[in-house]
């Protein structure tokens, strides 16, 4: 369904030292010491998940999702900012699996129905929103203590 992806709260500091040296990354990796931090395993369901949050929330899309990519051998790794992080933890504060699953199924005016796609272009299947978006309630918790704390969000895919 998709790769591997990881996202880490990293606090001012370690991120600055991070932004210094990005050999640091297999010390994040590793859970090394001072270089361990909290972390939200989406496995293989991100793009599904933030395909269906950025059909209700399109800011949050476009602040979380893919901002300043680089690469590190085996993985895409992207950084978010922490006034990013707070907008993306205010802005879906309400979200619902209910109403996402309303508002990515809603009729067009031409009685078509506008799905989601997942990352092969395809209509993701109303009977798999659980899979990807079942955790939402865990990954608003994890936002909002990221938020919180002002930490930035680091996403490792691959």
């Amino acid at each position: 369904m998709g790769v591997l992806t990881t996202t880490y709260s990293v606090p001012p500091e370690r991120m600055r030292k991070l932004r210094a040296h990005r050999g640091h990354l297999e010390k994040i990796f590793r859970a090394e010491n001072e270089w361990a931090f909290a972390r939200y395993d989406f496995e293989k369901t991100w793009e599904g998940k933030i395909r269906i949050i950025g059909k209700c929330y399109p800011s949050t899309r476009d602040r979380l999702n893919h901002q300043t990519c680089w690469e590190h051998p085996g993985y895409d790794v992207w950084v978010v900012p922490p006034k990013d992080v707070q907008f993306a933890a205010k802005d879906i504060a309400g979200a619902t699996f209910e109403g996402l699953l309303k508002w990515c199924n809603l009729l067009r005016r031409d009685g078509q129905r506008e799905y989601v796609a997942d990352a092969n272009g395809n209509a993701i299947p109303e009977e798999l929103f659980s899979y990807y978006v079942g955790d939402l309630e865990d990954f608003k918790a994890f936002l909002r203590q990221a938020a919180g704390s002002g930490h930035s969000l680091l996403f490792a895919t691959g």
